[in-house]
Parts: C-alpha cells; structure tokens; sequence
C-alpha cells in the first residue's frame, strides 16, 4: 500500500482539545485511513496513577486479610469483582489514551471499521454500500478550527469514528481523489 500522506496533531493546541494523527494509506482496490490518538502526556499519566491506586487498593487489602488471618471467600469474591469493575476498565481507558486507533478500511463496496486498543481485542463494523457519503460532524470550535469526528453513511449504515480531527485535514483527506 502507498501512503498518501501522514497529518500530524498540532501541538499548540491545549491538552483537552486531542488532535490525532491522520495516516491515508491507498493500494489496489482498497484505501485505509487510521486515526491514531494522541493524548497529552498529563493525561496519560493521570491515568497510570489511577491505574496503579486500582491495583494497590486490593493488594493491599488481600495481606491484611492474610496477616490477620481474616481470609475467606467473601474477600476473595470482593477483591476479584473491586478489579473486574474497576481496575480493568481504568487499564482499558489508559491502553486506550496511549495507543488507541481508529482504522477505516475502504474496499469499492465496503467499509470496515476497525478500534484498536493495545491488548484489547475489539470486533470490527462493516457495512456494504452502493453509493458511500463522507461527512464531517462537528464536536467543537477551537479558535478558527472545526473540531469533529468522520463518518461514513450510507442510507440506515452508519459508522463513526471516536477520535477527532480537524476539519481542513478532513478536507484534505476528501481532496485527494480518493472516493471518487
């Protein structure tokens, strides 16, 4: 596959507002486009020191059962469902803001979408079409910018992405000729 070209997140934007990486790939027949999440590294940190609190919390709490001699199976019950609510979902969201990515798969009638979270493994959304709309969908305003979200359409078919981008690379990404 031939890479078209790569949009990289700006900077200068402030750190709720995420910009993603854009990366449109086309071969024969088919044209990938992956929106790659680019979280700030405060939020990414924030994240881990939840994260690990989740994972202390119980720890903690099972040797004090095992030193008091207090362990039963309420307790082990109690820590097991304590990381299944609450731990896992926390690593979801960090795996999710570190290496998250929304990959669209473009064939000449169909379209795949694919979010890839590190060590998740999540089921793709596809859809067969006969006349596909691309559309932008708008989120939020940053200075001059359109911040939103691609979507793909086509009669009761919709796929939408998670991660947002700016309108103009939304443009651009439309400008290249590749849905004609």
């Amino acid at each position: 596959m031939d890479r078209l070209f790569n949009i990289k997140f700006n900077n200068n934007l402030p750190y709720s507002v995420m910009i993603n990486n854009v990366i449109v790939t086309k071969g024969s027949g088919t044209l990938k486009i992956e929106i790659e999440l680019k979280a700030s590294k405060f939020v990414r940190i924030v994240l881990a020191v939840v994260f690990g609190f989740s994972l202390l919390l119980p720890v903690t709490g099972l040797v004090f059962a095992i030193s008091n001699n207090a362990m039963n199976f309420g307790i082990f019950i109690g820590i097991s469902l304590f990381i299944a609510v609450i731990s896992r979902p926390l690593f979801r969201q960090l795996m999710w803001h570190s290496y998250g990515k929304d990959t669209f798969v473009i064939t000449e009638n169909k379209v795949i979408y694919t979010p890839f979270i590190r060590f998740f493994k999540l089921p793709p959304t596809e859809f067969e079409y006969d006349k596909l709309e691309v559309l932008f969908s708008d989120r939020e305003l940053y200075k001059e910018d359109r911040i939103g979200t691609i979507v793909f359409l086509e009669g009761e078919n919709k796929i939408k992405s998670t991660l947002k981008m700016i309108e103009i690379d939304f443009k651009k990404i439309l400008s290249e000729e590749i849905f004609k």
